[in-house]
């Protein structure tokens, strides 16, 4: 495999439509998208080396804002998300090259469309995935912000393979399913994920708030958080008993 490390600025990509100018169409929406003195960072990735398609949050190219560490911001470029990997990949408009970026130079990216929706953010979080392991930065869908801030990590997991026919060949299918995993912040910066929220899994988080923890589960009804609304009520809920 062939790696390198890409660094495009939007200068460069000026000057490449410039030249181009005479033998194929120039794409100036991008072109002014793009601000001067911005780059990114990342490896190309070949088509043999990209994950299962069921693995990423958006299956189709979308636009969006990536914010770098350094405080600069790159708007409307192409981008996919994938939970299997926890990467995030670009479209490059002139060579259609698919990259991977660099998560360290990346603070956190927001999708200008996601299923209608305005407000899907995704903030790079330093999280323990286990007892035993030092903390790793992932990619984290911000839920809420308060407080207690909630992120979700859309993770997957490899559930087996499946034998399919067609056109009288067999081929072989892996199987995925999302397992999400919720990571709860509080302000002195203590990180704490679950994998299901269930009364008893809540209850790890605020020991002295069983009653009113309890109080608020019997008041909706059922344990299932169907949505992000599900989701941000029960962040609110628990930054106001815990920081009360």
């Amino acid at each position: 495999m062939i790696k390198r490390l890409l660094y495009i600025s939007a200068a460069f990509i000026l000057i490449t439509f410039q030249s181009l100018r005479g033998q194929e169409s120039c794409n100036c929406k991008v072109a002014e998208d793009l601000r001067s003195g911005l780059s990114l960072a990342g490896e190309i990735v070949t088509s043999a080396l990209q994950a299962d398609s069921v693995t990423y949050l958006n299956t189709e190219w979308l636009p969006a804002n990536i914010y770098l560490t350094n405080g600069e911001i790159i708007r409307k470029i192409y981008i996919k998300y994938n939970g299997l990997l926890d990467e995030l990949y670009w479209l490059e408009p002139l060579t259609k090259k698919v990259i991977k970026l660099d998560k360290e130079e990346i603070s956190r990216f927001h999708y200008v469309t996601f299923k209608s929706d305005t407000a899907v953010w995704f903030k790079t979080i330093r999280v323990r995935k286990s007892a035993y392991s030092d903390t790793v930065k992932v990619f984290a869908q911000e839920i809420y912000s308060g407080k207690l801030s909630l992120f979700v990590l859309h993770s997957f997991v490899m559930e087996g393979h499946e034998v399919s026919a067609r056109n009288g060949a067999y081929y072989q299918k892996t199987i995925y399913s999302e397992v999400p995993v919720y990571y709860f912040r509080f302000l002195n910066k203590k990180t704490v994920g679950l994998k299901k929220l269930n009364p008893k899994s809540i209850y790890s988080l605020a020991p002295d708030k069983k009653d009113q923890i309890r109080k608020f589960f019997a008041e909706k009804g059922n344990s299932r958080f169907k949505n992000n609304s599900d989701l941000v009520m029960l962040a609110h809920f628990l930054s106001s008993v815990i920081y009360q």
